[in-house]
């Protein structure tokens, strides 16, 4: 990457952002491009503009799914999502949604996403990356592959000047 990304700046774009996507239609924003620890920063920067923690998806769908005595079906899943995001107040900055990738999740993460966004505007760092306007986790034929229109969600992509902000 040529440019330094300024976390602190972008952080208070993103923020605005956030906080305009509440007059939108629910589209979650997420924190792609860039090495995991520049996306980590930015969350961590957005969680201190929020007085907030992390919440961290993985952790806490393992944890409520696994209470089932069956296996998770779609409505669990929705069940949990909406936990999650209700108990990670007005503004959730969301960090390892791996789990929402995992095959034993019977519903695709872009959805869960987009749902989560529906209650409140929502932050994801996402693991992946975007090519050619996808949204792109793990390698086609691979279980827990995605591969979504990105026009599903807001992006800030930290390989672009501002995070490809206007």
């Amino acid at each position: 990457m040529d440019t330094e990304i300024n976390i602190s700046a972008l952080a208070e774009r993103t923020h605005d952002l956030l906080a305009d996507l509440r007059h939108a239609a629910p589209r979650p924003l997420l924190i792609t491009g860039g090495s995991a620890s520049e996306r980590n920063a930015l969350a961590n920067a957005l969680c201190v503009l929020f007085g907030s923690q992390p919440v961290i998806v993985g952790m806490q769908l393992a944890m409520i799914l696994g209470e089932l005595d069956h296996k998770p079906r779609v409505q669990d899943v929705l069940d949990a999502i909406d936990l999650i995001v209700a108990s990670a107040g007005p503004n959730p900055v969301l960090t390892r949604i791996e789990g929402l990738f995992s095959p034993a999740v019977p519903l695709n993460a872009v959805d869960a996403l987009v749902r989560m966004s529906r209650q409140n505007p929502i932050c994801a760092v996402w693991p992946g990356r975007v090519d050619y306007n996808r949204l792109r986790y793990a390698q086609l034929g691979h279980p827990e592959c995605v591969n979504e229109d990105a026009s599903r969600a807001v992006i800030i992509d930290l390989t672009k000047e501002n995070g490809g902000l206007k």
